[in-house]
This record gives C-alpha cells, sequence and structure tokens, in this order.
C-alpha cells in the first residue's frame, strides 16, 4: 500500500507541475484576472490533495511501525533490523492477499499472543491466516483465531498450519 501510495504522489506531484505549468500559458494567453484565479485555486486544490496524500502515507507507515513494534514487544523484544525485516514482510503480505497493514499487524500480535512467538513460525500462521481469509471470504483476524485456536487445541505447532487450514477448508 505504501508503495501504490508513493507511486500516486510522484504521478500527482508531476501532474500538478504539468497542469500549473499549462495554466499559467493559458491564463496569459488569456489575460483574465478570472482565469488567473481559477488557476491559482486548481493549482492550490492539487496541492492540498497532495499534501493529504502524502499525510496518509506518513501515517500508514507510522501505524505498522506502532504495530510491529507493540508484536517485538510482546515477542519479548526485536532488534531494528527484525523490525524492518517483519514490516517488509507484512508489506509483502499486504500485496499479496490484499489484507491492510492494520488488520495484519493486529492479527500478527494476535498470534504472538496465541503462544506462535517466534517471528518465521508468527509469520508462517500468518501468511496461511490471509491465505486462509481470501479462500474463505473472511478478515484475516477471524482466520487467525480459527487457525491458531485448532493449533493449539490439538497441540500443533505452525509447521502444521498449512494442513490445518486444508483441513478446514
Amino acid at each position: 500500500m505504501a508503495i501504490k501510495n508513493d507511486v500516486v504522489l510522484n504521478v500527482k506531484a508531476k501532474g500538478i507541475s504539468k497542469a500549473s505549468g499549462g495554466i499559467d500559458k493559458l491564463s496569459k494567453g488569456m489575460g483574465s484576472l478570472a482565469m488567473k484565479v481559477g488557476a491559482l485555486a486548481g493549482v492550490y486544490f492539487g496541492t492540498k490533495g497532495l499534501i493529504s496524500a502524502f499525510t496518509s502515507s506518513v501515517k500508514i507507515a507510522s501505524d505498522l511501525e506502532q504495530g510491529v513494534r507493540e508484536i517485538g514487544t510482546l515477542m519479548g523484544g526485536i532488534t531494528t533490523k527484525q523490525v524492518g525485516d517483519l514490516s517488509h514482510q507484512l508489506s509483502i503480505m499486504s500485496g499479496q492477499f490484499g489484507q491492510t497493514f492494520d488488520a495484519l499487524t493486529k492479527a500478527n500480535y494476535d498470534i504472538v499472543s496465541a503462544g506462535f512467538s517466534d517471528i518465521a513460525q508468527s509469520q508462517k500462521v500468518l501468511a496461511t491466516s490471509s491465505k486462509l481469509a481470501v479462500a474463505g471470504v473472511t478478515d484475516v483476524a477471524k482466520a487467525s483465531d480459527l487457525l491458531t485456536s485448532a493449533l493449539n487445541s490439538y497441540g500443533k505447532t505452525a509447521d502444521d498450519v498449512d494442513d490445518v487450514a486444508d483441513s478446514l477448508f
């Protein structure tokens, strides 16, 4: 999602730049005060939209980092590199499975709370939960709750998560 926002920001910035240049030429040619005011308003609102998109991107990144740090705290602490790696994995899963960062971090937190506190284990359960959510037309939190409950009830490990998901589906 952050990558998409960056692309949108770049496209909007280029578009606003080109539009304002074209509007300047048009307003000089027209010589009309109304045209100049309209052009300024268009550039202003375009810039305002760009600023809003930038602000949203920063908030999404901040929320992701906050969620990852909460997960790390629950795991007993993780290094800065692990924070970056976990954020990267969540970013990949978000694009792969169409889940928001917020949904993925909350589900990951619940997975760690359910006893899958190793980063690799929690990521394996989260990835399978994301697949199950898409296939079962539900959200990742419900899928992860179902999977962790089944795994814990039957004394299974994260290595068994794919088999359990297949059985449930």
